[in-house]
């Protein structure tokens, strides 16, 4: 006697799978046992099962192994999402080249049905020891097989190595015969919708043709969202030793900021990108006396190519002594008001986290970490895309992250600039938006009239009047 189950419509079947891969006691087990029960279930069960695919590096190696002697299976064509997490704690470089290569060549061009990639290098708190990249002829790889389906493309290998021989481990790292990925990111780029790129080394070759008038370069007619994340803090967490941002290919002597923001503004004069409503570049700004003077700010620098702006949000730490304080300005969302004078004034709030967290918030977050059921948690599409019809599967992962105030009622500590805020009664650092290329160097506490430093070189501000007074 067949299950009343197997008697629903293949659609409302469908409907109460996925509904039962968020409740906390089915899980995954329940479509395990679909699998096994009839084969209409199993068609079903396995459209989600194989859904999306968080995959590490110890689940890459099995999901390229278990199909070395048999051809691969005809799952590959149920992915939608793939994410490929690798912690430079466990994962081996000699391995995850194999792994990503053989990906590449044997399963990526039968997921004729993926629509979002993610190779995603997972940042740690403390490079002691770790010298990690995801290998770039294993991106290669990737990027050659790309399905034509897959409109989000997400890459992110992070060179955290800190090194005293700066120019030794520079010119290994963008000079050497390794594989050049810019050239193969150019022949992706038409087709996609959303891509993110985090490259230890980047130059215009990803749009080629474009800074010099060469028209052969296609329009970019799908393009919705572009961010490249150049920033790059050395040390681990303690403040540069190195450059702030990715090098340019083959001369490490160079940021490649300005090279790349050229390119995309040509793009965009030649109108090779119609549908683009969101061009960013996220780099690191230090300050010379940050972290010594409590008063002064590093920043992430936010350059939105498409209105030609820039804006910095002030970054710092406000403990020495853990990983988690590291503080942010950044403005409210929707916050932006643009005056008659054209004066821009932004809303701003606080928040305090891991280095790492952090910067996802300065960057957007442009892509994000999502669960995709109880049981297939760490899925990284792109933010727009999980807002939208196609992603309302998905349940947003926030980021552990706290307010200001959250931040000192849980640990007590306080910053200078908060008290002086808090005392004065008004926000002391608030950056202005400015050119696209400018540099940001005015991001220092503000003393507000009326008020200056105590004579004994305490942090908190007094009045005027009080100090007149006393002496």
């Amino acid at each position: 006697m067949s299950s009343p189950f197997a008697n629903l419509s293949p659609e409302l079947a469908l409907r109460i799978l996925e509904q039962l891969t968020w409740d906390s006691n089915a899980t995954s087990s329940v479509l395990l046992n679909c699998l096994l029960s009839s084969k209409i279930l199993h068609a079903l069960a396995s459209r989600i099962l194989y859904r999306d695919v968080v995959l590490t590096q110890e689940k890459l190696s099995s999901f390229v192994r278990q199909r070395r002697s048999d051809p691969p299976t005809t799952t590959n064509g149920l992915l939608r999402t793939l994410t490929i997490r690798l912690n430079p704690r466990t994962t081996n470089q000699q391995d995850t080249l194999a792994d990503l290569k053989e990906l590449g060549l044997r399963h990526l061009p039968l997921m004729n049905n993926l629509m979002c990639l993610s190779v995603y290098q997972l940042p740690v708190p403390s490079v002691s020891g770790i010298d990690f990249t995801v290998p770039p002829e294993g991106l290669a790889e990737i990027l050659r097989n790309l399905p034509a389906s897959c409109t989000s493309l997400e890459l992110q290998s992070i060179k955290i190595e800190s090194s005293s021989n700066l120019g030794t481990v520079e010119s290994q790292l963008t000079c050497s015969n390794s594989i050049h990925l810019c050239p193969l990111l150019r022949q992706v780029l038409p087709r996609l919708e959303y891509v993110r790129i985090r490259l230890p080394a980047l130059c215009d070759k990803i749009f080629e043709g474009t800074d010099t008038g060469d028209e052969s370069f296609d329009t970019i007619y799908h393009w919705k969202e572009c961010t490249i994340n150049v920033a790059r803090k050395w040390g681990p967490c303690r403040g540069p030793t190195g450059p702030n941002n990715s090098l340019l290919c083959f001369d490490p002597t160079q940021s490649t900021l300005p090279i790349l923001t050229r390119a995309l503004r040509s793009l965009l004069e030649k109108q090779k990108v119609p549908l683009a409503d969101k061009v960013w570049i996220l780099e690191f700004q230090s300050h010379p006396q940050e972290p010594r003077n409590p008063n002064k700010y590093a920043a992430f620098v936010v350059r939105d190519v498409l209105s030609q702006m820039s804006l910095a949000l002030p970054h710092r730490d406000v403990h020495a002594l853990a990983q988690d304080t590291w503080h942010l300005r950044r403005p409210i969302p929707g916050s932006r008001t643009v005056y008659k004078d054209h004066q821009v004034e932004w809303q701003w709030e606080d928040a305090v986290g891991w280095s790492y967290d952090i910067e996802q918030l300065a960057e957007g977050p442009s892509w994000q970490e999502v669960a995709a059921s109880n049981a297939v948690r760490g899925v990284r599409v792109p933010s727009s895309f999980a807002k939208s019809s196609r992603g309302q599967r998905y349940k947003a992962i926030d980021l552990p992250v706290l307010s200001a105030e959250e931040f000192y009622n849980k640990r007590k500590i306080n910053s200078v600039l908060w008290a002086n805020e808090k005392k004065v009664g008004e926000l002391l650092l608030t950056p202005a938006e400015k050119d696209l290329m400018a540099v940001h160097a005015d991001l220092d506490m503000v003393i507000p009239k009326g008020w200056q430093k105590p004579d004994d070189g305490a942090p908190l501000l007094v009045k005027v009047g009080n100090v007149l007074n006393n002496t």
